[in-house]
């Protein structure tokens, strides 16, 4: 056990001192307990909330000073830690890996008279503690400029692999730096007395050596993104190459492509020996589909060819580009189902709709779940792009399985009734077109603006917690996992609203006011509870099904946070719909323009004062403006008179019934939801079922049990014909 005075220079003593004045002992954790001590001056003990990426603590008192160092894991040597605790002109020091010791070795072999006080001892001591870290860095600039020259050469087998790994030691390289430079500045601030002046310029020189540091690891990373843009740029060559050879071959083959599906078909049904107007609607679907089809290629096309530039230049990140190009792939199979679905809403078909939709969902959040958890720590870019591919085939999913129910019905649909030229039909269209289609493209258009100010307004909040990287981050845990499970059960009244369109237009151009008043009544009430159910079963369990998911409860926070918003939304969207078929399409076009210009507005205020809160509570205001605007508006339209106590009322109340019982639960399956795998998913299901068991009941005396008693009673009375409506 090394014993030391502080007596001009470090004097080694043979034995324990009898006396603790001006003593330097240096030893390891075992010798601790057996060591003889000075009253006051306590062993340091580690913080019990200490983390991993923590690296530096200090913490100081009237009398004395106590001090944690870890060095983080290195390619060549694991983590070593130290600590102190500095008691007036005592000084114990606990070496946990021998860091210490090779310090006070570097120390003697450097300057043969030691440090002669406890706070000289301990600025040599940290300068030692750096002594090797600058060979260090020239090694990862080493291996990144051979990572490079593995580019050039298009030997990049296991490039990924290597990025990350040295992108991983360079993040926590220059956390350590920025944590130690901290613990330094803090160390002259709380123990500014007991320094000498020869101290205070020993820990201003160290801190410029660690700023120093910190300006080489910074420089490397952005080497290692420059050589990552290299990579990506040699990928997208050989994937522009492969693409160039399919569609080569894909023109060759087509016209033969088009009279095979044309004549390849089974003669006996051909809808034109049923009808004189059959060939002509078939010929007409088909070119809507190829329509669609050939508009969801061009814009995957537009996609694929500038992902690089817009990931640099609109999004302003590199590494977005692959999951940019990823998600081009869905656009075909998007521009497919937009088609499709209009055929069946065309048709007042609902099994079509909800069973893709609620697969595609379904598919959606399986594979963001699955890909996320089996892709813990690999590159953020790696991860954007595995979601937005799991978006993409449940897009094809969704198509796929609207293919099967058109292909049964289509033969329905085009055999039998003239077809009835309307008066002045481009007119009526252009009427409905473009405040639709219109309201449609400049959504999104500002939606799109939204998505790119979004990660820059909150990047400026993180400025100091991540920058932009840990904006993406939160921005992708709020768009990738938490809305995706907000918007699943909309599947359902979704469906309902594209259903219940045609049938309140043509209630309001027949003057058939009571039954469309009875129609939006009824929509507006089922909507209510609906969302009201859906609302309390993620407040109450939004956060186990978060980290059941996705293990996060950041995602958890924000489903807990947007649940009591759940009706408003739903709201939005059902009435939206109604809106278009009383001829409102104008008065919905020009609210969701201000919508869009007051979120957009909302995010550049808030998002850099408040961060992810602010962005949640513009989505808050966003969906409460919305709804009102309107809700006000198809009332006056239609001339309804609100009931607000029906359609919000009644179901808030069972909502706050059914929330508490679903905290109750929640308290008494905590065990079970804290377990493995299956009790996990037994108590989740339990409690969910539970929460909307209780829902149900107090919602049956609140009304909806007359809504039910009414859909049933318009089943039994309805034909086959109305019942599929």
């Amino acid at each position: 056990m090394p014993y030391y005075r502080f007596d001009n220079g470090l004097q080694p003593l043979s034995a324990p001192p009898e006396h603790w004045q001006s003593v330097l002992a240096v030893l390891s954790p075992s010798e601790l307990h057996t060591a003889p001590l000075p009253e006051g001056l306590t062993p340091p003990v580690m913080p019990a909330d200490a983390h991993e990426s923590q690296f530096c603590w200090l913490r100081a008192d009237r009398t004395s000073v106590t001090g944690h160092l870890r060095t983080p894991p290195r390619a060549n040597q694991g983590a070593r830690r130290l600590s102190f605790t500095w008691l007036e002109s005592s000084l114990l020091v606990v070496d946990h890996d021998r860091v210490a010791a090779d310090c006070i070795d570097h120390m003697a072999a450097q300057r043969p008279a030691l440090p002669g006080s406890p706070d000289a001892f301990l600025t040599a001591l940290l300068m030692a503690l750096i002594q090797n870290d600058l060979p260090y860095i020239q090694q990862l600039e080493t291996r990144l400029t051979n990572l490079e020259q593995a580019v050039l050469d298009n030997e990049t087998g296991r490039f990924l692999h290597q990025m990350s790994v040295i992108r991983k030691e360079l993040n926590r390289t220059n956390r350590y730096y920025a944590q130690l430079s901290d613990f330094a500045s803090s160390l002259m601030e709380e123990a500014e007395e007991q320094l000498s002046g020869h101290s205070k310029k020993r820990l201003n020189h160290f801190l410029r050596k660690v700023e120093n540091l910190r300006g080489e690891t910074r420089m490397l990373h952005e080497y290692a993104t420059q050589i990552s843009s290299e990579y990506q740029a040699q990928v997208d060559i050989a994937q522009n190459r492969v693409m160039k050879v399919l569609t080569i071959v894909t023109a060759i083959f087509l016209p033969l492509t088009l009279i095979t599906g044309w004549f390849g078909m089974n003669f006996a049904n051909m809808p034109e020996l049923q009808s004189a107007w059959g060939y002509p609607a078939i010929i007409a679907a088909s070119i809507l589909l190829a329509a669609g089809l050939l508009l969801g290629l061009f814009a995957a096309a537009l996609q694929l060819t500038t992902a690089d530039l817009a990931a640099r230049w609109w999004l302003g990140d590199v590494r977005a580009a692959g999951a940019l190009r990823v998600s081009a792939l869905g656009m075909p199979w998007m521009a497919v189902s937009a088609v499709l679905r209009g055929f069946f809403i065309a048709r007042r078909h609902v099994a079509p709709n909800v069973f893709s939709q609620l697969t595609e969902q379904t598919v959606r959040i399986a594979l963001v779940a699955l890909a996320l958890t089996r892709t813990e720590g690999a590159a953020v870019g790696v991860r954007c792009m595995l979601v937005l591919g799991a978006t993409a085939v449940s897009e094809a999913v969704s198509a796929l399985c609207m293919l099967v129910f058109y292909r049964r019905d289509a033969r329905s649909a085009f055999a039998g009734q003239r077809a009835v030229r309307p008066t002045d039909p481009a007119r009526r269209l252009w009427e409905i077109l473009w405040p639709v289609e219109g309201g449609r493209v400049l959504a999104s258009a500002l939606h799109t603006a939204e998505n790119m100010l979004v990660p820059a307004c909150l990047a400026v909040y993180l400025a100091n917690a991540g920058g932009r990287s840990a904006a993406l981050e939160q921005y992708g845990v709020l768009k990738g996992m938490a809305l995706p499970l907000l918007t699943f059960p909309f599947g359902l009244l979704g469906s309902l609203s594209v259903l219940l369109m045609p049938e309140i237009t043509q209630a309001h151009i027949l003057g058939q006011t009571k039954r469309l008043i009875t129609l939006l009544d009824r929509m507006l009430r089922l909507t209510g509870y609906f969302s009201a159910l859906a609302g309390t079963l993620f407040w109450a369990w939004g956060r186990p099904l978060a980290q059941l998911l996705y293990h996060s409860a950041e995602a958890g926070l924000y489903l807990e946070t947007l649940a009591p918003a759940m009706p408003l939304m739903y709201l939005e969207s059902m009435v939206d719909g109604a809106m278009k078929g009383v001829g409102e399409q104008k008065a919905a076009f020009r609210y969701s323009v201000w919508d869009s210009i007051l979120r957009i507005g909302g995010v550049v205020v808030l998002l850099p004062r408040f961060g992810m809160k602010g962005f949640l509570a513009v989505i808050l205001l966003s969906s409460l403006y919305t709804c009102i605007a309107n809700t006000g508006r198809l009332l006056f339209s239609s001339g309804t008179r609100h009931a607000f106590r029906r359609w919000l009322g009644a179901p808030a109340l069972a909502a706050l019934l059914a929330a508490g019982a679903g905290t109750f639960l929640k308290e008494l399956l905590a065990d079970g939801l804290r377990s493995e795998l299956p009790i996990q998913l037994a108590a989740l299901g339990a409690g969910g079922c539970t929460t909307a068991a209780a829902f149900l009941l107090a919602a049956w005396p609140l009304g909806l049990g007359e809504e039910v008693k009414a859909l049933r009673t318009k089943s039994r009375h309805s034909t086959p014909d109305e019942r599929c409506i």
